[in-house]
């Protein structure tokens, strides 16, 4: 892979994690949100998955950009 392939792959993997970690930060201020607050109460059916979603996408994420940093380098 050329050194333009490998910084794109770095910068879309840690834009796919700051989005997961935000999805997941979203979530999880709604969840908090709606259990603490009486009049939010539905709103943990849509933000329960987007915190579950967002959580896992990151720790993928963070688990490839991870594996990458661990190879050695390839000439």
């Amino acid at each position: 892979m050329s050194s333009f392939g490998k910084v794109a792959g770095a910068i879309a993997l840690l834009l796919l994690a700051a989005a997961g970690l935000l999805m997941s930060l979203c979530g999880g201020v709604f969840t908090y949100a709606s259990v603490t607050t009486r009049e939010m109460s539905g709103v943990w059916v849509i933000s329960l998955p987007s915190l579950v979603i967002g959580a896992l996408v990151a720790w993928i994420a963070i688990r490839i950009f991870r594996r990458r940093l661990g190879r050695p380098p390839q000439g």
